[in-house]
């Protein structure tokens, strides 16, 4: 992680040093370096679960399931993040396999640009 962190570090000096006045990591998971880039950087990075919170307060919600990839489901820095800043609960699909499926479409098929019917009717629960 610290090698992830230190080239998204690198990445954001130099888009300061470009006249950048912010940050935005426009995926979830980069999402879990955040607090090592944003100690070392002296410019905003915005978090993506600080948009996501005020829309979840907007629509009036206390507690939203959570689908993405492995990382993001299993390693609760998005959950987290609600949680302590925004007081929401959230849950995730309790399956491994439903787990492993959904990261599966994300990296294989959606990210390539691939829609399958069949992929969007997965089926997960979170007994």
């Amino acid at each position: 992680m610290e090698g992830i962190a230190a080239l998204y570090t690198q990445a954001a000096v130099r888009l300061r040093a470009s006249g950048a006045q912010g940050i935005v990591f426009c995926a979830n998971t980069p999402h879990k370096v955040y607090a090592q880039v944003a100690r070392n950087v002296d410019i905003p990075i915005l978090h993506i679960a600080d948009a996501t919170g005020v829309a979840i307060k907007k629509a009036g919600l206390k507690k939203v399931g959570i689908i993405g990839t492995l990382y993001t489901m299993q390693d609760g820095f998005i959950g987290d993040w609600l949680k302590e800043h925004y007081g929401i609960e959230t849950i995730v699909p309790s399956s491994a396999d439903s787990q492993r499926e959904l990261h599966r479409i994300i990296q294989q098929e959606l990210q390539m640009g691939v829609f399958k019917p069949a992929s969007s009717k997965l089926r997960t629960s979170t007994d």
